[in-house]
């Protein structure tokens, strides 16, 4: 990715997030629009529960099925299962 592109993609996101008005609307923003500015195939956002050692995917979008895509109740999972990455990077980030 050239400098430029980057620079341009950081005030698309900066710009599309000024008109969001709750922590819901922006990571709906973000997945939706990575896509497409990223050049992703799909977009899943995951927040951490520090207190129940939870991840909560919070956000989710794929170009495949556009319509309908917000959920209000998403799955949560234990931050020791999954992949090693999962694993290491969140005993990386100090909360594990």
């Amino acid at each position: 990715m050239k400098h430029q592109e980057f620079e341009d993609i950081l005030i698309y996101f900066s710009k599309s997030l000024m008109g969001q008005e709750n922590e819901e609307d922006i990571l709906w923003d973000v997945a939706k629009n990575c896509i497409s500015k990223l050049r992703f195939v799909d977009c899943v956002i995951y927040v951490i529960d520090s207190d129940n050692k939870k991840l909560i995917r919070k956000a989710a979008y794929t170009p495949e099925k556009p319509k309908n895509q917000k959920k209000t109740r998403f799955n949560q999972y234990p931050i020791w299962r999954g992949n090693n990455r999962t694993r290491g990077n969140y005993r990386q980030s100090g909360l594990g």
